[in-house]
């Protein structure tokens, strides 16, 4: 339990994730965040949504950053974070599936099929 608190204070501090944005994303309130982030006493309901929402805003955050640098996303409620990591996580498939058909359309083009390997 201490390294995944660790990891996401980690997180946080690297991605200097706004503290208001993880609370409202989150749903918990600043000041238990605060307690969190300087390894005090947290109920673990609130220590587990707190690093769901970094994990998840993490996601987010470095999707985006493939494709468009410097963007930060604002995310202010628990159900927005939800339909951002939701679209995200299918907008990611969607790409992977795009990619794999490039690479196939290209070896296609190139004579290797590949019934040819």
């Amino acid at each position: 339990m201490f390294k995944d608190r660790l990891e996401t204070i980690t997180t946080v501090q690297r991605l200097r994730i706004p503290a208001t944005m993880i609370s409202s994303a989150s749903g918990v309130p600043c000041p238990r965040l605060s307690d969190f982030m300087r390894h005090r006493h947290v109920p673990e309901n609130q220590c587990d949504k707190i690093k769901n929402a970094v994990a998840k805003i993490e996601f987010i955050w470095d999707l985006f950053q493939e494709h468009i640098p410097g963007l930060r996303i604002l995310i202010d409620t628990p159900e927005q974070l939800e339909k951002m990591y939701e679209g995200c996580e299918r907008g990611q498939n969607h790409l992977e599936i795009n990619k794999a058909l490039s690479e196939l359309q290209s070896r296609i083009v190139e004579g290797i099929t590949p019934f040819t390997l």
